[in-house]
């Protein structure tokens, strides 16, 4: 065992699963395996002698596997996936979703960002209609709590533009545990570049308090990676959009 609660088979690296300390011992601390669920690739989960150990198993190399952990780390509610490493772009990272908690180095800090607005090209031309009901389907059946999840009808604009409103708070789990009194719904845009046919842009809202704005950005992105002839993604703040001609962005959302 490691002095910050690594499990023993833990990878050597930067990204680690830190365990509970309890009168038993060291264990998993909910043995939710939010981690192994997340990135099955990177994280393992193993029970021994009747305790749940959660540990990373492979570190990852590229900026889209280290995209994939930012992620687990983002659905690991008691913030055990974590990062111990150094990099300033990686804590910057961590920083913009909305975890510069779970970095055991508290460098460069900054603001927490929303990236909510895309840009994705196709290999092939966009059929809007039939891209919005696949969208409305993966949403409501990726991930559980399906009772709590709901779409409204596509409303078509015009040729090139739908919209829909999408929430997940609306079961009687969301309204318990999370305190909503009504269902938070957001709106979700398609919209086929002007002048292309090739070119979607795709944004949604958020309310004032952003409550599951990131969750909901981190879906879409799923989506668009799941989808054949996706060739090129980028994603931006609206902030970062409306600066002017938009340069800045991230094939990742964070």
């Amino acid at each position: 065992m490691f002095d910050d609660g690594r499990y023993e088979k833990s990878a050597p690296g930067d990204f680690y699963v830190q365990l509970l300390e309890t009168d038993k011992g060291h264990v998993c601390c909910w043995a939710g395996g939010a981690p192994y669920l997340s990135a099955p690739q990177f994280c393992r989960y193993e029970k021994v002698d009747e305790k749940d150990y959660c540990f990373v198993h492979k570190q990852p190399e590229t900026d889209f596997e280290i995209y994939r952990m930012i992620q687990a780390a983002f659905y690991s509610e008691f913030e055990c996936l974590r990062y111990a490493g150094t990099n300033p772009n990686i804590l910057q990272r961590f920083s913009e979703i909305g975890l510069a908690s779970v970095c055991d180095v508290d460098k460069n800090k900054s603001d927490s960002v929303l990236r909510n607005l895309c840009l994705a090209k196709f290999s092939h031309q966009i059929k809007l209609l039939e891209l919005g009901e696949l969208l409305s389907s993966f949403l409501l059946d990726n991930g559980g709590y399906k009772d709590s999840k709901k779409v409204t009808q596509i409303e078509v604009l015009s040729e090139d533009e739908i919209r829909f409103q999408y929430t997940w708070t609306a079961g009687e789990w969301r309204k318990k545990f999370k305190n909503y009194e009504d269902p938070i719904y957001h709106q979700i845009i398609l919209k086929v570049v002007e002048d292309t046919d090739n070119q979607l842009m795709m944004f949604h809202s958020m309310d004032e308090k952003r409550i599951g704005g990131v969750g909901l950005t981190l879906n879409l992105d799923g989506f668009l990676r799941e989808l054949e002839g996706v060739e090129d993604i980028r994603w931006y703040s609206e902030e970062e959009w409306n600066d002017g001609e938009p340069t800045f962005w991230r094939s990742t959302p964070y």
